[in-house]
């Protein structure tokens, strides 16, 4: 299941799933298949465990604020703010909520 919510959407999810399901794959089948699915995973850098309360901490106040699920993506001194919709009205209303007419 936790190499299932390394994928980008729930439609890449639900045909992983199905996929699983048909072809009876192992834990170990499954990691090495969304390894190559999401290009081999970017590694992130291990952080503190103050920053890693802070990093989720900050990750559910935009989650509250967006209504939306957020993820903060870190490596070294750099990252990726990651923020999903799930249909063209939904990344509308993020964008409204985010200052964007």
């Amino acid at each position: 299941a936790r190499s299932l919510l390394s994928l980008g959407s729930l439609d890449e999810q639900t045909k992983m799933y199905d996929l699983i399901l048909k072809k009876g794959l192992s834990v170990r089948e499954v990691e090495n298949l969304v390894k190559k699915e999401t290009g081999g995973g970017a590694r992130r850098e291990k952080l503190s465990p103050a920053k890693d309360h802070e990093l989720i901490a900050l990750e559910e106040e935009l989650q509250k604020k967006l209504g939306t699920k957020v993820r903060l993506l870190t490596a070294k001194k750099r990252g990726k703010i990651v923020i999903e919709y799930y249909s063209i009205d939904d990344l509308d209303r993020i964008l409204k909520l985010m200052g964007k007419n």
